[in-house]
């Protein structure tokens, strides 16, 4: 579920008070106070009722005020990664201790419907490394023309990808792309103002260190830790570039509320990485 214009403001304003109260020194007792209230109800505003209202999102917030880091990225990010974690951890207590519940959810049957129709707890589940997708089609763009034809490709979408699911889709790809080919293979473009229109930015704000809106920046911004971004994978580390699927998988869920799997994602990409290859074909 694509975020609202009402909660795309919220959370910039959550945001906004994290970074201040994070900087905001202990001394300053009233002015951390009245942060602090701000950030309590914008933390409620946006997380109480995506997650079902869980106790667990009142005692996230304490370790929320107290631990978050505003050189790791917005308060949002932190919060949506301590929330999934600790959703898995309410969800495996509640297996253990109350396992009729769980009886009937075998990995068969449909658990929610997604663009290519029902979804099984087997495609929720982390997808063998080697179907992970990682050939990055935006690698070697010959010209900027090129570039040019891509971005009104995945800008406008036509025929069967007209369609939210599959333009949002899209945009993550286009901005998986165009993370890698700046940060691995260094390669700049000359329509730098369309890129940062056309790419998905809450997703690149979202395993990025810091808010990125040139390819300077892009390029040396360092990425966040794997382990911060996909809860159960490496914090010592950045995320490979090509990404794994797992990225946009954590970023639908925690962001957008939406857990598919990778098959899901796979259906998705070959579509887009056709056109992609076609449009290359017809500039050569």
């Amino acid at each position: 579920m694509a975020i609202s214009k009402k909660e795309e403001i919220a959370e910039k304003q959550l945001n906004e008070y994290g970074y201040e109260y994070a900087r905001t020194p202990a001394e300053d007792e009233q002015r951390r106070q009245e942060l602090k209230a701000h950030i309590m109800s914008l933390y409620f505003e946006l997380f109480d009722r995506k997650y079902n209202y869980e106790m667990y999102v009142v005692t996230a917030l304490k370790e929320v005020l107290d631990k978050y880091d505003a050189e790791k990225g917005p308060i949002t990010n932190y919060a949506r990664m301590l929330l999934s974690g600790r959703r898995g951890d309410a969800y495996r207590y509640n297996k253990r201790h109350s396992p009729d519940m769980f009886s009937d959810n075998r990995l068969e049957n449909p658990i929610g419907d997604d663009a290519d129709g029902g979804m099984t707890l087997e495609e929720t589940l982390p997808a063998d490394e080697s179907t992970f997708v990682e050939d990055p089609v935006l690698d070697n763009i010959g010209t900027n023309d090129l570039m040019g034809k891509i971005i009104q490709l995945v800008t406008h979408l036509e025929g069967r990808a007209n369609n939210p699911e599959r333009r949002n889709w899209f945009r993550l790809f286009f901005t998986e792309g165009v993370t890698c080919s700046i940060k691995k293979e260094g390669q700049t473009f000359s329509q730098e103002r369309e890129i940062f229109e056309t790419i998905k930015q809450p997703y690149l704000d979202f395993y990025m260190s810091d808010v990125c809106r040139t390819q300077k920046k892009l390029y040396q911004t360092p990425l966040r830790m794997y382990g911060e971004i996909v809860p159960g994978q490496d914090c010592s580390k950045e995320p490979p570039l090509p990404f794994h699927a797992d990225i946009s998988l954590a970023y639908l869920e925690q962001c957008e509320g939406k857990k598919v799997g990778n098959s899901t994602r796979s259906n998705q990409y070959i579509p887009y990485k056709q056109l992609i290859e076609k449009l290359k074909t017809r500039e050569e």
